[in-house]
């Protein structure tokens, strides 16, 4: 753990060219095989449809992680590099100091004395439970954390729209594929604050960022022609995630989103063990953020494994978006649920007896990308 925080210390004189793409050559070491697993007595899992959209949701990308997990490149290793811009991640946990590659705090601990909040720690869990999620759904991502810095309000405490300036245009520099921002902010009354948030989203996005962030959760309660920062800064291009209900339909408190995930916490967090269990997050749709921003790290991991020429055209937020688009099971304004059996489950290779292992797993990554691109 302390050489992650050295690289921290060190990382201002650190390369941050943006990955340029390769051409890995891979075969696949212990492959995932099908199996049956014996029920020793227990009653089965109810398979009603709420089941099938939540817990098979996770099984699933659970399995194709695992299947990803046993990877082995010859070659150059795929780099896909997520910024989580939050409160810290608690880098001890679970082994997460292996997935993080750089680290920034933008949190005031003492003006006076200059000191700052370590990024590697998070007071209330919930950059924790982000990174989690994150390396859950693409367990080679590599994580560049940025510790955002709050002040006391009435009610809780506000993310100030400085310090996600800094952390987006830290980001930026590091040259990371994806931005992953479970938090929104109400309102900005200082207009500089607020033209400096509009520019560093731009500036993200003319580099080829893919940003995504999380709805409020506020429901009606909120007047329709009053949004949220980030998300307002360019409501076309950043994507906005919401919760889904257990059911896969869109949350009562969610609106104004462009996919839908699960975020149920009850469902998503005790996997990690008790240490997290009593964490809350911001709102369900900050979970379901992380998975949206973790499953599109996976998307381009696939894309990379299988060609370069997918991976720069999965890079762009127009075909990322039309890959999350044909995981939902239909075009239909609406239709934002992400449907990922349909696809990491529907080609996650079965195995066989004499099946060529190298070849039809080679062919999986193959149908998985080839789907997520079709027109």
């Amino acid at each position: 753990m302390r050489q992650i925080w050295q690289r921290a210390i060190e990382s201002e004189g650190k390369d941050s060219t943006r990955y340029r793409g390769f051409d890995p050559k891979c075969y696949v070491q212990n492959p995932l095989r099908s199996r049956t697993v014996a029920s020793n007595g227990e009653p089965e899992k109810k398979r009603d449809a709420q089941y099938e959209q939540r817990e098979l949701w996770m099984d699933c990308m659970k399995t194709f992680a695992t299947f990803i997990q046993n990877y082995e490149v010859l070659g150059t290793q795929p780099v896909i590099k997520v910024a989580l811009i939050d409160d810290g991640v608690d880098s001890y946990f679970d082994d997460l100091d292996q997935s993080i590659k750089e680290g920034q705090s933008y949190s005031l601990r003492d003006r006076d004395l200059g000191l700052w909040n370590p990024y590697y720690h998070s007071a209330n869990g919930h950059g924790t439970v982000m990174a989690m999620l994150i390396r859950q759904m693409c367990p080679k991502v590599q994580l560049y954390v940025a510790k955002l810095n709050e002040i006391a309000t009435q009610d809780t405490n506000q993310i100030t729209a400085s310090s996600a300036v800094k952390a987006i245009n830290w980001a930026r520099e590091m040259g990371v594929h994806i931005i992953s921002m479970s938090w929104s902010i109400d309102k900005i009354t200082n207009q500089n604050d607020a033209r400096d948030l509009q520019k560093a989203v731009d500036d993200a996005i003319a580099a080829g960022i893919l940003l995504f962030c999380a709805s409020d959760d506020q429901g009606n309660s909120r007047p329709e022609d009053v949004d949220t920062y980030p998300g307002k800064c360019n409501a076309q291009r950043i994507f906005r995630i919401g919760a889904a209900t257990r059911a896969g339909h869109q949350g009562e408190w969610v609106r104004g989103v462009h996919y839908i995930l699960p975020g149920e916490k009850d469902q998503l967090i005790p996997s990690f063990g008790d240490q997290l269990s009593g964490h809350e997050p911001r709102t369900a749709s900050s979970l379901a953020t992380a998975l949206g921003s973790g499953l599109a790290a996976l998307i381009l991991y696939c894309a990379a494994l299988n060609d370069k020429s997918d991976f720069e055209l999965l890079k762009t937020q127009e075909k990322m978006n039309a890959a999350f688009k044909n995981l939902c099971k239909s075009q239909l304004t609406g239709n934002q649920y992400l449907h990922v059996r349909e696809v990491f489950g529907k080609y996650l290779p079965k195995g066989g007896v004499g099946d060529d292992e190298e070849t039809e797993n080679k062919k999986a990554i193959e149908q998985i990308v080839s789907h997520l691109l079709r027109e």
